[in-house]
């Protein structure tokens, strides 16, 4: 036995002349709903600014493979990649090519960065997500990167994607084959 659920609308309909007006949901109003907004809402032509973005952040330690799950899911979304390493601060690559941790201001600095770029790219790019690789090891750092949906007036969805490797002999093994410079932790 179906129920058919019926809503109480006088108290809205004394408050809105277009609704005291409306002849109900029919097929005829479903139509000219569904297009105008294909019209006017979900075309190409849309301000890419308007539409609701996607980011995906491939976060985990180095060599756990976030450039290769990016190139991936890049090549099978057909959505860009920023490559998050790219954008550390002169500063922090020289302590990294040192050899040197680096600090909470240098990745306070470089997280800016990052948001600073997945922004532009949701902005003023057609397509409608993005993957980044960061290593985000921490709570906060990830937190920070949530952000990006309070800070754009547009929706926006950030997905974190925490990739880890269970055998620590191969992350051994792909950390020593790179250069201090290329890992960041």
């Amino acid at each position: 036995m179906s129920r058919t659920l019926l809503y109480e609308t006088k108290s809205a309909r004394a408050a809105s002349p277009s609704l005291a007006n409306a002849r109900g949901l029919n097929s005829d109003f479903t139509s000219r709903f569904v297009k105008y907004f294909v019209s006017q809402c979900w075309t190409q032509g849309s301000t890419p600014s308007l539409l609701p973005r996607e980011v995906i952040f491939l976060i985990g330690p180095c060599g756990s493979g976030k450039s290769t799950a990016a190139q991936a899911l890049s090549s099978r979304l057909n959505i860009p990649t920023i490559e998050g390493d790219a954008l550390h601060s002169p500063s922090a690559r020289q302590k990294m090519a040192n050899n040197l941790p680096l600090e909470d201001s240098d990745r306070w600095e470089w997280l800016a960065h990052i948001r600073g770029a997945v922004m532009d790219r949701l902005l003023n790019s057609p397509t409608p997500a993005v993957a980044v690789t960061c290593s985000a090891l921490r709570t906060a750092y990830r937190d920070e990167l949530r952000r990006l949906g309070q800070l754009l007036d547009i929706p926006v969805t950030v997905t974190l994607l925490l990739l880890s490797i269970r055998d620590k002999a191969l992350l051994k093994r792909r950390v020593a084959e790179r250069d201090a410079a290329d890992c960041i932790t």
